[in-house]
C-alpha cells in the first residue's frame, strides 16, 4: 500500500511567541487523527444536506394532495413576492383539502371567485382553511388585494 504524495500545509495557531506564523507540513493521513477531522466531516455533511434540500425547487410547482383514509388532505401554501407556492393544484373531485396558508411578506388573500372562496392571510400568520371540491373544473386562483393579481399572483386549481 502506498501513501499519498501530496502534502497539506496548515497554519499553526498564533501564540504570540517568537515562532509566530511558522507553517508546518502535515501528511493528509495524519489529519484524520487530529481534532479537525470531525469538524471537516461535519462541514461536508452539512453542505451535502443543504444541497439536497435546495435541489427540489422547480419553476412551476404543482401540488397534488393525497389524503389519508378518512382525513382531509393537508396542503401547505406559501404566499410571498406576489406568488403562490405552489401555484397549481390537482385535486380529485369530492376531496376535502385543508389549506395551511402562510404569508411570508405582506397581507394576501387566497381567492377563487367561482367557488366563493376568499380567505384573508395576515403577514407572518399561518391561516388554516378547509374546502370540499365537489365540482370538476379548472378554477383561477388569485390574490384579491389591489394590484396583486396584476403583479402575477395567480394560480390554477384543477378538480378532476
Amino acid at each position: 500500500m502506498s501513501c499519498p504524495t501530496g502534502i497539506l500545509t496548515l497554519p499553526l495557531p498564533q501564540t504570540g511567541g517568537p515562532a509566530q506564523g511558522i507553517r508546518k507540513e502535515v501528511n493528509p493521513l495524519v489529519l484524520k487523527k487530529s481534532k479537525l477531522f470531525p469538524v471537516a466531516i461535519g462541514a461536508i455533511a452539512l453542505i451535502a444536506l443543504l444541497a439536497a434540500c435546495n435541489g427540489g425547487d422547480s419553476a412551476d410547482p404543482t401540488a397534488t394532495p393525497t389524503p389519508a383514509e378518512g382525513a382531509p388532505t393537508v396542503t401547505e401554501v406559501s404566499l410571498r413576492n406576489f406568488a403562490f407556492e405552489p401555484s397549481r393544484f390537482n385535486i380529485e373531485a369530492g376531496t376535502t383539502v385543508e389549506f395551511r396558508l402562510k404569508s411570508r411578506d405582506i397581507e394576501h388573500t387566497f381567492t377563487v371567485k367561482d367557488l366563493d372562496v376568499n380567505w384573508f392571510v395576515q403577514s407572518g400568520i399561518t391561516a388554516t382553511e378547509s374546502f370540499t371540491f365537489d365540482r370538476p373544473g379548472e378554477y383561477r386562483l388569485i390574490c384579491a388585494i389591489a394590484g396583486h393579481e396584476q403583479a402575477g399572483m395567480v394560480g390554477v386549481i384543477r378538480v378532476q
